[in-house]
């Protein structure tokens, strides 16, 4: 009798004690929302609201002017969902409705609504069915997005937005490079918390603020190297201000490592590999298929872009593949029976190929997209992309 008054005791302290850890994570979780601003600050970060699942996205129902490089006015309009598109309802009876995933290349919040390759990807293909049949392009990119944040965006929206086909806009220059550089806390349930908690993702950011003190900072270039970069520029007919050469500099050196051999890749590749193969499964769970788009650089396009950069941090050409990363992509890709638009070639035949960019930028203009959408297009309706589709599995997948 006395053994099971003490077992019963300590189950009642048990119970107790659960409830108090679980009163006392509710408010300090209720807190922490309370501080999304420490999360992303809205004063350096006005287009985005925090998102425990996808990091940011655009804030719903935002409205403010942009200007682009070549100082045109852009009217940056996001719907409820926090994407940059108009609102998104019930798929029209036989319809065809493609949602482009990707990052600030897709997104393109430098250029009109209008102008950008998904937006004109619509009317083109509009335009040329003899079927009448009514597409419906939705932009569901979002600037500084990775492979796995489209994945968990897919996730999160999939079933809303209800597609039949899955664009993935894969810029060469960020998107694989941008893999196994964080790492979330090692705690159990990691998915869960990720996807809902608030007070997570600031516990995260502190633990990631003490284990990055003392720790010796990646090597920025140094200003003394100035007077030799301004000289490479002035070269160019370009005499820019010094962070911008600075910067420039940076980006090219981090961006070369794509196409050097080696270079310690290997990581990056199969992490993108698990990721396009996440994304093509959600694709298959909702009934839709999948079509990966490589968005090549402007160091692969323009050969001006790349001897001026090459000759800033001193490399040659002769030790760079410049079209490495496409060929494992469309390796990766035929593993994965994936289709795949790769705009290198197309870009690179422009009458100029200098033209398809904004004046000292890496971002498409008007004509680059246009380039982009007739592509793409092509392959939609050649491929055989549109004509059937997909069979459904029977659920989603859980998040990574």
């Amino acid at each position: 009798m006395a053994r099971r008054r003490k077992y019963v005791r300590w189950l009642r302290q048990a119970g107790i004690t659960i409830l108090v850890v679980a009163g006392i994570v509710l408010v300090a979780e209720w807190v922490a929302r309370g501080f999304q601003d420490k999360l992303l600050d809205p004063k350096t970060h006005p287009m985005f609201a925090f998102d425990p699942l996808l990091g940011h996205t655009f804030k719903p129902y935002l409205a403010m002017d942009l200007e682009s490089p070549a100082g045109e006015r852009v009217v940056i309009d996001i719907n409820s969902m926090g994407l940059r598109d108009r609102q998104v309802g019930a798929r029209a009876r036989g319809g065809v409705r493609i949602v482009g995933l990707g990052d600030a290349m897709t997104a393109a919040t430098f250029v009109p609504q209008g102008g950008t390759y998904l937006r004109v990807l619509e009317k083109n293909l509009d335009a040329a069915d003899p079927q009448g049949s009514t597409y419906r392009v939705v932009n569901a990119a979002v600037n500084g997005y990775g492979l796995q944040q489209s994945h968990d965006l897919l996730l999160k929206m999939g079933e809303t937005l209800d597609p039949d086909v899955v664009l993935i806009g894969l810029y060469i220059g960020d998107d694989i490079q941008d893999y196994g550089r964080k790492q979330g806390l090692p705690v159990p349930g990691k998915s869960f918390w990720r996807a809902h908690s608030y007070l997570y993702h600031l516990l995260k950011r502190g633990y990631h603020g003490l284990r990055g003190l003392g720790r010796s900072r990646p090597a920025e270039e140094k200003p003394d190297r100035l007077p030799e970069w301004r000289d490479v520029f002035a070269r160019y007919g370009e005499v820019p201000e010094d962070d911008p050469i600075l910067r420039y500099g940076t980006e090219s050196r981090r961006e070369f490592g794509l196409y050097r051999p080696g270079g310690g890749m290997a990581a990056a590749w199969s992490s993108t590999k698990a990721v396009l193969e996440g994304i093509q499964d959600l694709s298959g769970a909702l009934g839709a298929k999948t079509l990966l788009v490589l968005l090549p650089t402007k160091l692969q396009v323009v050969s001006a872009e790349r001897e001026k950069a090459a000759t800033l941090v001193g490399l040659s050409e002769a030790n760079l593949r410049m079209e490495r990363p496409q060929d494992e992509l469309l390796r990766m890709a035929a593993e994965l029976e994936l289709p795949v638009v790769d705009l290198l070639d197309d870009f690179r035949c422009a009458p100029s190929p200098d033209s398809l960019y904004f004046p000292r930028s890496r971002f498409w203009n008007r004509q680059g997209h246009l380039v982009a959408a007739e592509v793409i297009g092509h392959m939609l309706k050649s491929g055989g992309i549109l004509e059937s589709p997909a069979p459904a599995t029977e659920s989603l997948p859980t998040p990574r």
